[in-house]
């Protein structure tokens, strides 16, 4: 049994450490045992009230591993 891939998600507090997690991610392939298959980033927002209570960036990285 080995694991196929795996799906990370991440909270990233700006838009450039969500930049920087995806591009580290890119760079890190071939010593980290995976290929990066998908990646992405979405900016999410709370509200309450009317009221934004809560920002951040949710990156998401699927990566196949080498069999």
């Amino acid at each position: 049994m080995y694991l196929k891939e795996i799906i990370e998600l991440y909270r990233c507090e700006t838009e450039t450490e969500a930049e920087n997690l995806i591009k580290k991610a890119k760079e890190n392939q071939r010593e980290g045992g995976y290929e990066l298959k998908d990646y992405g980033s979405q900016h999410k927002t709370k509200v309450k009230g009317g009221e934004i209570y809560d920002d951040f960036y949710l990156v998401k990285l699927k990566k196949v591993m080498e069999e």
